[in-house]
């Protein structure tokens, strides 16, 4: 379940980078790409039972790209984020 998790979240982040590629949707259709997006890839019965975390995630992650101040102090280590030590 773990590969599954890591592969949906890269799905995740990927989808959102091709939605912004996409120039005429809004931040609202954008969602719904990398929704669709999720449902295609885990089916519609996990889609369904975990709908609301998806659209957190996803979420969370634009709020955090929108946060520079976060983001100087993330690193990336080996796929999870640590903070830096000052």
């Amino acid at each position: 379940m773990a590969e599954l998790e890591k592969t949906t979240f890269n799905l995740i982040v990927e989808s959102m980078v091709n939605a912004e590629t996409i120039l005429n949707l809004s931040g609202d259709r954008k969602k719904i790409y990398v929704l669709d997006c999720i449902r295609e890839y885990v089916g519609h019965q996990l889609y369904e039972r975990y709908l609301p975390m998806f659209s957190l995630l996803i979420d969370g992650v634009i709020n955090l790209a929108h946060n520079k101040k976060i983001l100087d102090n993330l690193v990336s280590n080996t796929g999870c984020f640590s903070f830096k030590k000052k």
